[in-house]
């Protein structure tokens, strides 16, 4: 009994010490609000060979020797497009992208960033011969291209929330758009 009292009056001081500093920390915040840590969800759409729409994690955290700058990954995915080849063959193409990055706030509401993409365009086909059996099934083959290149943009928060992105990707040479939710 004895030790469970004194256990529990640990546990007791600990929470009441981290409520204390998550107390101070807010405060600190409000005090520099371009300083407060953020994690935000983004819906991407890009126009590369075939229209893409992805996800993106971005978070910037506090830190106080680099306390505006963040990172952030991004996984977009096409639609799987038919190649349109005569009967009997078949075919199809799709295209995955990896985007990874870093931020960097220039103020609560803007940031920038950049960082390098990964652009797979993969195809799969049968080369149209088909088998003597009844059971046969056609041979698919399957190529991958994997092209790298960077991009370059920036973000801004219209609302305490709601904010919208804006980019360059090398690998489409086009831009990405974004709509998010900040936290």
């Amino acid at each position: 009994m004895l030790i469970s009292r004194a256990l529990t009056l640990k546990l007791v001081a600990l929470v009441s010490a981290c409520s204390t500093s998550a107390a101070i920390a807010v405060e600190n915040n409000q005090e520099n609000p371009a300083n407060y840590p953020w994690a935000a969800a983004f819906l991407d759409y890009q126009d590369a060979v075939q229209p893409m729409i992805g996800l993106t994690v971005a978070v910037n955290h506090y830190d106080k020797q680099y306390p505006r700058w963040g990172y952030y990954l991004g996984v977009a995915k096409s639609k799987e497009d038919d190649l349109g080849l005569t009967a009997p063959a078949e075919g199809n193409r799709e295209l995955t992208m990896l985007r990874l990055g870093v931020s960097y706030s220039l103020t609560n509401d803007l940031s920038l960033y950049g960082g390098g993409v990964l652009l797979e365009n993969t195809t799969e086909y049968t080369d149209g011969i088909t088998q003597y059996c009844t059971d046969c099934e056609p041979e698919w083959h399957t190529d991958t291209d994997k092209n790298w290149g960077g991009e370059v943009g920036f973000r801004y928060t219209l609302t305490r929330h709601f904010v919208l992105g804006v980019g360059y990707n090398s690998t489409t040479e086009g831009g990405v758009f974004s709509i998010g939710y900040r936290g």
